[in-house]
């Protein structure tokens, strides 16, 4: 059986200024005509399918296009909630798509869900796991001394109490942040409470393949078997610099048999980092080099975009971000004489920091509104 793990779609996301919509209906049809040649027969998406617990018109859009894209070749998908999906929105009408194959498991109910499927080597049961956390496992949990008390402990009930056939193959979808993973401090990174929220690989032993998803770096953990896909676009320039997104190919022949392999995807508008004065990017060779790109110009000099930001606009039509700072600039820690400005005069400080970092002056009504933050969040001679 052929498999294509996905993960972390992040649908409705914007990358600084710029929407990434178009860029996703772009990857999500490549996705689908990738998975029709390669003949693919189970599409797993291991969570955070959108970006946002409520998501726009746009974003659902997306993903409804993206299913029935799918379904021209009667691919089986199944779908779990990520931390950042509303687990109820993601499910509504479950009922209804699983009678077209698509399988959606949006909340913890207090079992494992499993779909059986048969190929030419046998039974093969994927079991779902929406994002857990220990509260949700304990709020089906009458006992108190049954209760657990962090997310390992949560999985290993939540697989411990299901009827699970270990002499067939198995496969596990889910989004968790597992002990070992290599994250980007800038992406994806372990949940805030790490020590209750990491979850230790030994748990998944048994599963012929675990899809997981929250991590944006497509890896291994602990065993080839247990894998992130990464994301299919890269949402952040960090992620741009260290990984190619794409998605997992898994093959399953028998128990004991599998296959993995990487599928690179080509975004329609790269992520990509300039670092000069402004003058440089304008430069008749740059603005042919980032012209489809999504760009975040990192700005040496102190010049202001003012007047000419749209030309810049014109020239990069992509432009997202733009960060000012002089080459002399250090940019290891903040020295004590900030610091002091800092607490002395913090609406002045973030004044000169707005401007550094936009490239642009506040207007009257920011700092007015500034003001009204300040005595609302400030304690008296801060202001």
């Amino acid at each position: 059986m052929k498999i294509a793990h996905l993960a972390d779609l992040h649908l409705g996301k914007s990358v600084g200024r710029y929407s990434m919509a178009e860029d996703q209906k772009y990857i999500l049809k490549q996705i689908a005509g990738k998975a029709a040649k390669k003949e693919v027969d189970v599409v797993l998406i291991a969570g955070d399918i959108f970006d946002d617990p409520v998501p726009s018109e746009e974003a659902v859009v997306l993903l409804d296009e993206f299913l029935q894209d799918l379904r021209k070749t009667e691919i089986d998908v199944f779908l779990t909630a990520g931390e950042h999906d509303s687990g109820i929105r993601l499910e509504m009408g479950a009922s209804l798509f699983e009678e077209m194959n698509i399988h959606i498991t949006g909340k913890w109910k207090g079992k494992l869900v499993c779909t059986d499927l048969l190929d030419r080597y046998g039974p093969m049961h994927v079991w779902c796991l929406p994002y857990l956390t220990a509260e949700m496992v304990n709020s089906y949990i009458e006992e108190e001394d049954q209760k657990v008390s962090n997310v390992t402990e949560a999985i290993r009930h939540a697989i411990r109490t299901a009827d699970i056939d270990w002499n067939e193959r198995n496969i596990l979808v889910a989004h968790q942040y597992v002990k070992g993973a290599e994250t980007d401090i800038y992406g994806s990174a372990p949940f805030a409470d790490q020590a209750e929220m990491e979850v230790d690989p030994s748990v998944f032993e048994g599963f012929d393949y675990v899809a997981l998803g929250h991590v944006h770096e497509p890896q291994s953990v602990g065993k080839n078997t247990v894998r992130y896909s990464g994301p299919p676009l890269n949402y952040t320039f960090s992620e741009s610099e260290r990984f190619e997104p794409g998605f997992s190919l898994v093959f399953l022949g028998e128990k004991g048999d599998y296959r993995i392999s990487t599928i690179l995807l080509e975004p329609a508008h790269p992520l990509e980092t300039f670092t000069g004065t402004l003058d440089d990017l304008m430069t008749e060779e740059n603005r042919k080099r980032y012209a489809h790109s999504i760009l975040r110009a990192h700005f040496t000099d102190r010049t202001e975009l003012g007047d000419r930001s749209e030309e810049v606009r014109k020239a990069f039509p992509f432009f997202a971000e733009a960060v000012f700072q002089t080459a002399e600039e250090p940019e290891e820690s903040m020295p004590a004489t900030e610091l002091a400005k800092l607490e002395e005069a913090p609406l002045e400080v973030f004044r000169q920091f707005y401007e550094l970092r936009n490239g642009r002056t506040m207007s009257e009504e920011q700092k007015e509104y500034m003001a009204q933050m300040a005595e609302t969040i400030l304690p008296e001679g801060k202001k």
